[in-house]
């Protein structure tokens, strides 16, 4: 498997890990507890659960989902730990068994190295011809929504590839926005973060162009994303006996665009980006609500990219 199958392959896995699975707790829709946490609610700021009080357990705290790990640095519950920790002394214990008995077989030694070597010749020609690099990017740029509930946001981004001979390019990207509630949406207070962790490629659109000014190519792309944001009022869940100051959800994202590499030397690149996008959000918060609130929406991201 070459570098950039390995971003593709990465990439997939994060997107997989961003559906996170039916919530313990069920505190109902998150529509209601947006109302009741604006400035306009002026009654009692308390949710009806939708599960019921007999079900509660001490060690529901104890389940977090991937993002927030990811995020926010939760720690593993000590059993799963101590779990992986038996299994792997099992398996060190049956490699050294292994070991030990494959070891009494002396072959003869010349022959296991021609034929080692006679491997290594098909499968490793020529190690010095590498036919990528690496490369790392800066992308600055601008996102409009189809959205009521946000405004247009700026973004930074940071990115780590490879970048083949024949102008391909693989990488994991990171990003981080803040994003302000548009005017009459008082239930989020100052505003919500958006970080997003996925990949993409982009390949030339005019195949066997030499020029290295004003060269188009096409891309694609998905991400994970997390949108947290803290309530602008506490809400208040009487079952579990909590006030919920702030929320988190996850979302998955997918890209297509097309840019312009203005100039082009080797793996160093700036370039203009035009990339629509859609995004879709799951369907429970880490907090346990419905998801009735953020549907999914599009966008349109205009950005500058420097890859060296």
């Amino acid at each position: 498997m070459n570098a950039f199958s390995y971003v593709v392959a990465i990439t997939i896995i994060l997107l997989n890990a961003a559906c996170s699975t039916d919530p313990v707790k069920h505190r109902g829709s998150l529509s209601d507890a947006m109302d009741k946490a604006s400035d306009s609610y002026h009654e009692p700021r308390v949710i009806e659960p939708t599960y019921d009080e007999s079900n509660f357990r001490e060690d529901d705290e104890t389940k977090v989902s991937f993002l927030t790990y990811l995020f926010s640095g939760s720690s593993v519950p000590q059993e799963s730990m101590q779990e992986e920790s038996d299994a792997s002394s099992s398996e060190v214990s049956l490699n050294q068994d292994f070991d030990s008995r494959t070891m009494q077989v002396s072959p003869d030694p010349l022959i296991v190295d021609s034929d080692i070597r006679a491997k290594s010749d098909i499968l490793m020609p020529d190690e010095t011809t590498e036919d990528y690099e690496m490369v790392y990017s800066l992308r600055y740029g601008r996102v409009s929504l189809a959205n009521a509930k946000f405004n247009s946001f700026r973004f930074a981004e940071l990115g780590l590839g490879v970048f083949t001979n024949d102008n391909f390019r693989a990488q994991l990207l990171f990003s981080g926005a803040s994003l302000t509630p548009t005017e009459g949406n008082d239930s989020i207070k100052h505003q919500a973060d958006l970080f997003r962790l996925g990949g993409e490629m982009s390949w030339p659109a005019l195949k066997g162009s030499s020029s290295k000014f004003f060269q188009p190519y096409m891309k694609f792309g998905g991400a994970m994303s997390l949108l947290s944001w803290k309530y602008k009022n506490s809400i208040y869940d009487p079952v579990y006996d909590e006030h919920i100051f702030s929320d988190r959800i996850t979302g998955v994202e997918f890209t297509v665009g097309l840019g312009v590499s203005l100039v082009a030397n080797n793996k160093t690149n700036l370039s203009v980006e035009l990339a629509p996008s859609v995004m879709f959000w799951n369907e429970y918060t880490d907090e346990g609500f419905d998801n009735d609130y953020f549907t999914p929406f599009g966008m349109i991201k205009m950005s500058a990219d420097l890859s060296f």
